[in-house]
């Protein structure tokens, strides 16, 4: 407890030394586009607020973009090009060392509509973590026929195009991803939560073919075919995508669908749902369909200038093993777990609606090994926002339950955020 409370301590003093970063005069692409604050469609960067989840649904276009025709291109001024960049001066995990990462992640992106149907999302980011190799993030395009229907073609995770936040880890105002949607589990990338038994994107080791390797989750990027769009106080995704991971979209047979309903302008539930199957195996042993399937509910709502989240997804996983006496796959039924995330905040605000402080904490619950281990976390944060492109984020997260014989981990991180 002792370190704990050191480490605690020397990220708080960090956290003092970013406000030289309080004279920076970055203006975010969009707002700079529409001479509109980032406060416009964000509560606070980067979730979204009623207007913001309005622009990402109209292909981030304002309504007086379709009055007339909108010229803007790739190669003209008015089409956003945007960068995040991201230093992480301490990040102390329990069961490692201190780690300091001056730039931690940079992130290159291009957005915004061409005429009144187009609009894009391009993203290249990079990591010291990966040796800055530079990789492909999202890829989205989007022919928009009306409010009520969107043609979406892209490499993203399922339910890009959500505006809500509950769903995908793009608008998480944490440090730590969403174990509702992420791979990752744990602390320090423990058994991964949100890919249930395995099924979704999964391969074979080889050289021990009885254990899946690489199995997906909900927010992990793939080819996704998909209309969304809006009736009245319901928001609609239907889509056919490929299975996590897979880069070719050979394995093209997961179905997918989500909801949607506005209860208020400020209060929304919702549904999810996702059918696949994926093949394991190859020619030389022979081929095994395996299937999955994820069901779900969320919900958003902001009461004041406090916003709960929370969500609730369950998947069931086919589970298959190689039996190489017999050179034969064997059915070894299935696994069913599930996960549980409830998040908070509140957002502290200037008199001219800009955000200043924003705490934030959020409990994980999952289960691993068709519902036999159980995990579940604490996450522990705040940020404060410098400018509103401009936030610095202190966060804790700790295990707290794990298996017997799992240890139990925490981590201290301080971040800084800039939107340029």
């Amino acid at each position: 407890m002792k370190s704990v409370n050191k480490s605690l301590l020397v990220a708080a003093l960090g956290m003092a030394g970013v406000s030289w970063f309080g004279s920076a005069q970055a203006v975010p692409a969009f707002a700079h586009k529409y001479e509109k604050k980032c406060s416009y469609c964000h509560t606070a960067w980067p979730q979204l607020n009623e207007k913001g989840r309005k622009f990402k649904e109209m292909g981030y276009r304002l309504k007086e973009d379709l009055k007339g025709e909108v010229k803007d291109t790739p190669y003209m001024d008015g089409f956003p090009i945007g960068a995040i960049l991201v230093s992480r001066p301490y990040d102390k995990k329990s069961n490692g060392e201190r780690e300091l990462h001056g730039i931690h992640e940079a992130e290159i992106f291009v957005a915004g509509s061409i005429g009144t149907n187009l609009s894009a999302f391009v993203e290249l980011e990079a990591e010291d973590e990966n040796d800055w190799n530079v990789e492909f993030g999202h890829a989205v395009a989007n022919y928009r026929q009306n409010d009520a229907l969107n043609v979406e073609l892209s490499w993203a995770p399922l339910f890009f195009a959500d505006p809500y936040g509950t769903i995908s880890d793009h608008f998480s105002p944490t440090v730590s991803h969403y174990a509702l949607v992420n791979g990752e589990g744990g602390v320090v990338n423990g058994p991964g939560a949100a890919d249930f038994g395995g099924a979704d994107g999964s391969s074979f080791d080889e050289t021990n073919n009885n254990e899946y390797i690489g199995g997906g989750a909900v927010g992990d990027h793939r080819h996704n075919v998909a209309v969304n769009g809006r009736f009245n106080k319901f928001f609609y995704i239907a889509g056919i995508s490929g299975v996590a991971g897979s880069t070719t979209g050979e394995k093209n047979a997961v179905i997918n669908g989500r909801l949607g309903y506005d209860i208020t302008d400020t209060i929304m539930v919702g549904v999810l749902a996702v059918s696949g199957t994926t093949t394991v195996g190859d020619e030389a042993i022979g081929t095994a369909d395996t299937s999955f399937t994820r069901m779900g509910v969320d919900f958003m709502g902001d009461f004041g200038q406090a916003r709960v989240q929370a969500g609730y997804i369950t998947g069931k996983d086919d589970q298959v093993s190689y039996d190489t006496g017999n050179n034969a796959w064997v059915d070894n039924g299935s696994t069913t777990d599930s996960i549980l995330s409830v998040q908070g905040m509140y957002t502290f605000k200037t008199d001219k609606g800009s955000p200043t402080w924003v705490p934030v904490a959020r409990l994980e619950s999952y289960t691993k090994n068709d519902g036999d281990d159980k995990y579940s976390d604490l996450v522990l944060g705040v940020s404060y926002y410098l400018k509103e492109n401009v936030k610095g984020m202190l966060e804790y997260k700790a295990d707290t339950t794990t298996p017997d014989g799992v240890d139990k981990e925490n981590r201290a991180t301080l971040q800084i955020a800039i939107g340029l």
